[in-house]
């Protein structure tokens, strides 16, 4: 099976020319099949270098549908979620897909942007932590909960219950009819209320990632599922109790 280099030779040659030109002090290596550049990444303001991180930038096979993957090499970066950094594999968690692939999904990939975009924020925001102790541009939380707010956000809603469902419709192809009622409980037909949203993430989001947060998400929605069972039992035994000591539920 060949890969995306040998399928593209011209865009290889053209990853070459940005890195060359934006990234000076990278080198070009091929690794297992992979494209890797790794050099250091200086980071300056007003032509003044403040400060400088060892990265390794690596392509994977599938490049450009799958993203770049970026590491930081030097050993200054703990590989903790904290400073998002996969204590796994070392990827740096630049940004959350979700969000990217919403914003930017439907474009051709642009390696200068991605470069002197994400990567470059990213570094100024580990070197802005290290020194405030806090995030210059705010942070999604980690894993699910990050995606779980990109969800809520998107679908403008707080229930996760209603999220999963509106999942399920866009990674089974399955939506309720235009004319029906939205099962959001807004009294709206579909087609006025979640149909263009969920159209557009079923059209930019890849449906890898809504399957794969679908299928995580099973174990953290049953548990939701349950404790709302427990407590809507709970809040009737409470209300037993209430009218036979003489109060109704009104009350």
């Amino acid at each position: 099976m060949s890969v995306w280099y040998e399928k593209n030779p011209e865009l290889l040659a053209k990853v070459r020319k940005i890195f060359s030109e934006d990234l000076p002090y990278f080198e070009f290596k091929t690794v297992k099949n992979r494209i890797i550049f790794m050099g250091r990444l200086e980071l300056t303001e007003e032509g003044k270098q403040f400060d400088s991180y060892f990265v390794e930038i690596s392509f994977p096979n599938d490049f450009p549908s799958s993203l770049p993957e970026v590491r930081e090499m030097g050993g200054r970066l703990p590989k903790i979620k904290d400073r998002h950094v996969n204590e796994l594999n070392s990827n740096l968690c630049l940004f959350l897909p979700e969000d990217w692939y919403f914003e930017h999904g439907n474009k051709p990939f642009d390696l200068r942007f991605f470069l002197s975009g994400p990567v470059r924020d990213f570094f100024i925001s580990q070197s802005y932590f290290e020194k405030k102790k806090k995030w210059p541009f705010g942070d999604w939380p980690h894993s699910f909960d990050g995606k779980i707010v990109f969800y809520f956000e998107k679908l403008n809603t707080k229930d996760p219950l209603l999220v999963l469902d509106f999942l399920k419709m866009i990674v089974g192809n399955s939506f309720t009819a235009g004319h029906e009622e939205c099962i959001c409980g807004s009294k709206m037909v579909f087609r006025k209320c979640h149909q263009k949203i969920l159209f557009e993430l079923r059209n930019k989001v890849p449906r890898d990632l809504l399957s794969d947060f679908l299928n995580k998400s099973e174990n953290v929605v049953d548990k939701i599922t349950i404790g709302h069972k427990l407590m809507r039992e709970a809040i009737k035994k409470t209300l037993a109790k209430k009218e036979e000591n003489g109060f109704s539920a009104s009350n």
